[in-house]
């Protein structure tokens, strides 16, 4: 959640900036805003929230979403794809269009409103904080996510994604030839202050370090079948990187123009492979979602049309 305002003052008096933005944004104690702060910018410049602010300055602030109260979810009987089960644990082959968490067009046909329905089934007492979300898909991105289904495996899980100890494998089809056939992108990364929606690469100190380690599976005329394995985990993360390189995925609707070649294709991303340590054993586990049929289908007409 992006804001942008002007400070003023008609005595020219200073004011703290975290006293200034809680007064303004509808909702937002002083805690709260700390607990969401992502960034905070004064006339272009990062600052703190105890800056105090004189009459004109710009001040741009980004804050996390709220945490959604889970007595608002409303159960929705949508079909899941386990992969995996326990009495801690969840892991789900997400389809693509499968929106991860309630949002505006989105209100209940989502993943967290299947999982509510799948814990009042089966009479569990204890739904975890976000329905125990741990780590998200974009809407258009398939494959493997993992839930908690207690508040000790959310902590538990969380913390390997902090850590960036959770492994993670993703396949691509991109525009473009890519060389070298291995390699690492490192950059540090944004969101779009021209359009909100997107991320981007970024020399800014706001920005966040963002690295990903890919392999070339298979080269055809005008594009790549690719392995990336990103070490952060960053929102957009894989589609900004390689369309930075000019190699956007294609079918992406926010990164990439439509391709003439494939006008109707959706989103070719798919998280393969989760590797993580399991809450009941802590034992390292793989976890695995098949390729997608749409994937197979477009391999087949690279192949023969375009090899």
């Amino acid at each position: 959640m992006y804001y942008k305002f002007e400070y003023f003052h008609e005595l020219d008096r200073t004011q703290r900036a975290d006293i200034f933005l809680t007064s303004t944004i509808d909702g937002v104690s002083r805690a709260a805003l700390k607990k969401r702060l992502t960034s905070l910018v004064v006339n272009g410049k990062a600052a703190k929230l105890s800056l105090e602010l004189k009459s004109g300055d710009i001040v741009e602030v980004e804050l996390n979403e709220p945490e959604l109260d889970i007595d608002f979810f409303k159960p929705n009987d949508i079909e899941l794809d386990i992969i995996y089960e326990d009495d801690h644990t969840i892991v789900i082959n997400k389809p693509q269009g499968l929106v991860v968490h309630p949002a505006v067009g989105h209100p209940d046909d989502t993943l967290v409103n299947a999982l509510v329905h799948k814990y009042t089934l089966t009479g569990s007492e204890e739904i975890p904080e976000r329905a125990g979300i741990v780590h998200r898909l974009d809407k258009d991105t398939s494959g493997v996510i993992l839930v908690a289904k207690t508040e000790a495996a959310l902590e538990y899980y969380s913390s390997q994604f902090a850590d960036h100890s959770a492994r993670k494998v993703y396949y691509a089809i991109v525009k473009g030839k890519i060389f070298p056939l291995t390699g690492r992108i490192e950059t540090f990364q944004s969101r779009d202050r021209a359009n909100r929606k997107r991320y981007k690469d970024t020399t800014d100190a706001n920005g966040k370090v963002a690295i990903t380690d890919y392999e070339v599976i298979e080269h055809f005329q005008g594009y790549t079948y690719i392995k990336m394995m990103p070490k952060t985990g960053r929102t957009h993360q894989l589609r900004v990187h390689f369309s930075g390189k000019g190699w956007p995925i294609l079918g992406d609707p926010i990164y990439s123009r439509k391709d003439n070649n494939f006008p109707e294709t959706t989103l070719m991303l798919h998280a393969q492979k989760l590797e993580i340590k399991l809450f009941e054993t802590k034992a390292t586990v793989r976890f695995r979602a098949d390729i997608p049929e749409r994937f197979e289908a477009m391999l087949e007409v690279l192949r023969r049309d375009y090899p």
